[in-house]
Parts: structure tokens; sequence; C-alpha cells
């Protein structure tokens, strides 16, 4: 066994003193300590001490004898160390991160290459010819968002309106969004016509919009987890961006309250939103399209207005 000296990779969103604390590893440029790397990546490989006393990078050692250093399976499966091992160390929040599949990084990095674009270069996109599968294990509590939906989720929701025609409806399933706080959703129907000649905006939204429901829920307790969230993407501490989430929340409560936009219970908001026949019914109070527009002081069409001219319709 031989002892390795590993590499610090001093991106911008990195701690300045948690790898200190884990590991004793001293900050001597006083640049924030974002990723501990293990391995040989040709970017940046470990070293380890060679029979002479002196330094070799671990990338080297392999590439003269991969059975020797590897195995033989590995050496003749991969013909490298198939793996990176990573200490991440995130002070600030980390951006999505986006990796490609295997035949496409093999391709990119050829391109690259041929290119002659440097390894360390800011227009690199790929840094090595592998697709980056990841096992996360966390060294302390650590927060990760995910939930976006899957290429085959998104082609199957958009292709009703693809493949619209005259008087199709358009079903929107229902959406949800959680965190560790509690859980959002938002439902929504439409049923939509093809509209004959209208000469006002509001005849034709009403020959346009058969049906309509809406219903959303947000719990207050995750509705402050995620604003919180967004406030620390913008560089605020978790104290103020805490409370910043909270006074945000709080105050987005009152005042869907106060004009009546929502209704609030078990510490949960509501709205719920229904339009047919000319009539909307919001929380249920039932309005028309003109009050509906008024209540977020939208211009009131005027019923006589040409939407085939150029004149100002309200």
């Amino acid at each position: 066994m031989q002892k390795m000296t590993n590499s610090v990779q001093n991106y911008a969103w990195g701690s300045y003193d948690a790898l200190t604390q884990l590991f004793g590893i001293t900050n001597t440029n006083q640049k924030p300590m974002a990723e501990l790397w293990m391995g040989a990546h040709p970017k940046s490989p470990s070293y380890v001490v060679d029979g002479n006393g002196g330094l070799r990078s671990l990338r080297e050692l392999i590439d003269e004898d991969p059975s020797k250093q590897l195995g033989a399976d590995i050496a003749n499966r991969f013909g490298e160390l198939p793996f990176l091992f990573k200490v991440l160390c995130a002070d600030q929040p980390l951006s999505i991160q986006v990796h490609p599949s295997k035949t496409a990084a093999e391709a990119g990095y050829a391109k690259e290459n041929a290119a002659g674009i440097p390894l360390d270069a800011a227009e690199r996109s790929f840094k090595d010819p592998n697709h980056k599968p990841e096992l996360v294990f966390a060294l302390t509590p650590f927060l990760a968002m995910n939930g976006f939906r899957t290429l085959d989720d998104i082609v199957s929701l958009l292709q009703p309106i693809a493949d619209a025609h005259q008087d199709i409806p358009t079903f929107l399933e229902p959406l949800s969004w959680k965190n560790s706080q509690g859980e959002s959703n938002f439902t929504l129907v439409l049923a939509l016509t093809a509209p004959s000649h209208a000469g006002s905006l509001d005849q034709l939204i009403t020959r346009s919009i058969k049906k309509l429901d809406a219903h959303l829920t947000i719990p207050l307790t995750m509705a402050t987890e995620t604003t919180t969230q967004a406030a620390r993407l913008q560089g605020y501490n978790a104290e103020d961006a805490r409370k910043l989430a909270q006074q945000q929340v709080q105050g987005l409560a009152t005042m869907s309250q106060m004009f009546k936009l929502a209704t609030q219970k078990d510490n949960v908001i509501s709205s719920n939103l229904h339009y047919a026949d000319s009539q909307f019914d919001l929380n249920g109070s039932k309005m028309s399209l003109q009050e509906f527009m008024s209540m977020f002081g939208l211009p009131v069409p005027n019923r006589d207005c040409n939407l085939n001219g150029v004149s100002a319709c309200f």
C-alpha cells in the first residue's frame, strides 16, 4: 500500500475550511477548496512516492503496467482507473449538473482534442471521455434538490398541444413539487375550442375556453424552505436567507388572503378557480370576466373592440 498525495480543486463555490476540519488539509493559498480528487484523472491525478523517494503521478504508474496496478479484468475492460473519488465541500449552492452519455462524451472529448483545446481552458466542455454516473454519500448534512421531469414525461405532457385540432380538450396532469418541509400541488383542467370570429376580447375568451378548473395548495413551511434556497442561490447566508424567506412567504400569504386570491387553513394556502359559461368562481366568489380581470388591475375589455383592427381595445 502506498500513500497518495491528492489534489484540491479551487472552484469559487467551495469552502475555505471544510477540508481542514475534516482531514487537516491546510489552505495555504487561502482559496476556496471545493473538491479533493483521489484518482488518475488526466487533469489532476494523485501522486505516490516511488522507490527513490520522489513523487510520480498515479496515472503514469497505471499506464506503465495496467494489469499490475488495476488487475487484469479491470485493465482489459477499461484500460485505466474507471472512477474518480471526490470529496465535495460546497459552501454555496451548486448549479444544475448535466452529464453526457458515454457515446456523447467520447465524441466530444475527441473533437476538442483534435481542435487543440487545452483541458484547463474555460471553453473546454469535455475534460475526459466518460459519462460520469455518480454515487453520493453525505459526510455532513447536505441538501440536494431534484424533481425534474423525464423527457418522456415532457413529450407526453405537450403532445396534446402539438396535435391540437378543432374542439380538442387539453388536460394538464397534476403537478407537484416538494422538499423536506412538505409538498405543493397544482391541478389544471382546460377544455379549449377553436373560436369562431369574435369582435371583442371577452368574446374571444368566451368562445375559446369551454371550461377551466384549477386547484393550488402550498404548505407555508414548504414555501419557506423553497424560498430560503432561492435566497441562498442569490448569495444570502443561511440565517439571513431564512429570515427573508419567512418575511416574503408570510407577506405573500397575507396579501393573497387580503385580495381574496387564496384561503389559509392549517398552515396551508389554497386557491380554487373555476370558469364556465362566461362566469368565474374564485374561492367561492362568483364574478364576470370583466370583474375577474379588474381584480388584477388589468384593463377591462370593451365589448365593441374590433380585434382585427389596430385601434386600442381598452
